[in-house]
Parts: structure tokens; C-alpha cells; sequence
């Protein structure tokens, strides 16, 4: 399993859909080739989401992800033409603050805590205020928005045998409350980067909106005998503006995640995929996360300053697992600006 963590910044493991689409950042292997007009470079993106993170690791369904499973981000990219030194943010009813810098053309503010009360009281809704030399951009999140339920495999045991090379139709519950205006997202990442499959983006002609129960995973887009990282996404769209603002795009809205596995061939349901949980950025730049794993099997984290450098994956921990977690801090090289872990299953 590829796990994919800017060193400085924390907002890509949270895994927010229009967070991460806002960004730019490439979240899994695609077969998909459209590319949505809103993720070109042309416009800046400023976004404000609310979201709920999950995990499914049985047929019972989804339950929250670790203790701080309610979050909230702010994130601004620049389109190829501007840059800044700093951004700033202001909450609703709150002091303008600087927003985390990881480019000259992305920021981010990021929060997560264990109950969405707290998640409304710190964040509440109203009118965001994003300020980048001297020009101030206002994002609306509008009154009473509510997280979406939790999305969750409808056969479970089932998506642990796929014959792959076969179609296969992959179904979750649905969407309460959903619309075509709403989106959701799939992303199916192979472990040792085989194989893989994406929805998708919004604005194509085969996204899928908020009514959706189901995606086509064609044939030979998985790999035999290989378990799969998988994400499903329900987002409601609150606020989508290109107009008001020539040459911006803001974004509102809520989401909640599910991370899951699938796999191909027989008898491979009783091993799961190891999964990132309760990941954090630490003081003096320490990146941390724990490691859902499976007691017995081999684990080795590795980190990569460049991923267009294949060579360049520096183990940094094997270890036998004995429990079914296992946490792990890194502090990047110094004077690294981004890096990448994965982790590799034995």
C-alpha cells in the first residue's frame, strides 16, 4: 500500500475529496482520462470542508477512524501564474490567522477532533475570508450544513474474492439525501502500485452524483491474488462559484470517507491491507501515523524524497507485527520540503 504524506503538511492524509481536488493532488492510479475543467490550473481554488473519516473492516460496516475523527480543512492553490509568501484566513467570528505553507501557491488550514459539535464550535458556519496579498476572497458555508452518512461496502465479504478478470460492479449504501448536484468519489489503490481504478473527477460526463449506489470496475483493472486500499467518498456540495470572481473557484461543502479494502483471488479476506490511522504533524516537523496491521505479517515503511526517483525508497522500519497496530514517527531530512511513505506488507 502507497501511502502519500507531504512532510510539510498533513492535509493529504486526511484524504477531504474537495480538498485534495481543489489542490491538484493526484489521490490513486487512474483509468479514467478525463480531466475536470476545475482542475486545471487556470483557476484558483479556495476551499472550506467539513468531513467525517471512517474505516470498514468487516460486513458490520464503517465505524469512526480513531479518536479524532471529525475534521475540518481550508486550503488554497494559486493558479500557475500567482504565488505568495503568506495567506490568511478568517473565521467566521474570529481573529484573521496565517495559513499553513506548503508552495508558494498552496495553504492550508487543518483541524480534527472527536465530536462534530466541537468541530462546528471551533469552525462554525458563515462567510470564510481568504486573504492573499492584499486581495480578500469569501467562501460561504452555508447555515445547518450537516456531514454526510457513512459510506460502507453493501457486500462486504464478497468484494474479498473478485475474479479480476472479470467486470466487476462495486456497491455501497446509499448516499441519504444525495442529489445530482452532490458527488461521489472511488479511488481502488493497489498495495505494490499494480493495478488500480478511479471515478471520475467532477464536472466529467461520468462522475458520479449523489443518487449513485454502484461503479463499474472494468475487467484487468486488478491484478490477481492482491488485497486493495480503497476510499469511498460522499460529498455534498454546498457552495461551487466559478463566476462571482473571474479566474477563482470556491468551494464549500461536506464529506464523509470510508477507508476499506478490496481483494482479488480466494481465501485473501482473513489479510487485510495495512492502513494509515491518526495521523498527525508534529512539533519540529515529526510526521507521525499508526499502522493497522496483522499480527504475524512483516511490515516495512519506507520514505522517498522524489517519486520519480524509483531508487530512491530508504527503508526506516521492518518489524513483525505483534497487535494490530503499530505506530511510527519520522522526522524528514532536513531541509526536505515534501517527502513520501509506503508501506509494504510481507
Amino acid at each position: 500500500m502507497k501511502i502519500v504524506i507531504p512532510a510539510s503538511a498533513i492535509f493529504s492524509v486526511l484524504g477531504f475529496c474537495l480538498v485534495t481536488f481543489g489542490l491538484g493532488i493526484a489521490r490513486a492510479q487512474t483509468t479514467n482520462t478525463c480531466v475536470s475543467p476545475l482542475n486545471s490550473d487556470f483557476y484558483s481554488k479556495f476551499s472550506v470542508v467539513e468531513a467525517a473519516d471512517y474505516v470498514q473492516t468487516n460486513a458490520a460496516g464503517p465505524v469512526l477512524n480513531g479518536t479524532n475523527a471529525f475534521e475540518f480543512a481550508a486550503a488554497i492553490k494559486l493558479s500557475t501564474n500567482l504565488t505568495a509568501s503568506t495567506a490568511v484566513l478568517t473565521v467566521p467570528g474570529q481573529q484573521p490567522s496565517l495559513m499553513k505553507m506548503f508552495s508558494s501557491r498552496q495553504f492550508i488550514v487543518e483541524y480534527a477532533t472527536n465530536a462534530f459539535t466541537n468541530l462546528t464550535s471551533a469552525f462554525p458556519d458563515g462567510d470564510y475570508q481568504f486573504t492573499v496579498s492584499d486581495n480578500t476572497v469569501s467562501v460561504m458555508l452555508p447555515a445547518a450544513s450537516v456531514i454526510p452518512n457513512a459510506p460502507g461496502l453493501s457486500s462486504y465479504a464478497a468484494d474479498q474474492s473478485i475474479n479480476a478478470a472479470e467486470d466487476f460492479t462495486l456497491s455501497w449504501n446509499p448516499f441519504n439525501g444525495g442529489g445530482v448536484h452532490d458527488l461521489i468519489t472511488v479511488s481502488v489503490t493497489s498495495d505494490f502500485g499494480v493495478g488500480g481504478f478511479q471515478s471520475e473527477p467532477f464536472g466529467c460526463p461520468g462522475a458520479l452524483d449523489g443518487t449513485a449506489s454502484s461503479v463499474l470496475i472494468p475487467a484487468n483493472s486488478l491484478t490477481s491474488n492482491s488485497t486493495y486500499s480503497t476510499e469511498i467518498s460522499f460529498v455534498k456540495i454546498l457552495t461551487l462559484d466559478t463566476n462571482f470572481i473571474p479566474g477563482d473557484a470556491l468551494l464549500a461543502g461536506t464529506e464523509a470517507d470510508t477507508q476499506t479494502t478490496i481483494s482479488t483471488g480466494p481465501g485473501l479476506g482473513a489479510t487485510s491491507a495495512p492502513v494509515l490511522t491518526n495521523a498527525a504533524w508534529l512539533p519540529g516537523g515529526i510526521v507521525r501515523f499508526d499502522l493497522t496491521t496483522t499480527p504475524g505479517l512483516t511490515y516495512t515503511v519506507q520514505f522517498n524524497q522524489d517519486l520519480n526517483n524509483s531508487a530512491g525508497w530508504t527503508p526506516l522500519l521492518t518489524t513483525d507485527a505483534v497487535a494490530n497496530l503499530v505506530p511510527f514517527t519520522n522526522i524528514p531530512p532536513a531541509g526536505a520540503t515534501a517527502g513520501y511513505y509506503r508501506v509494504l506488507q510481507q
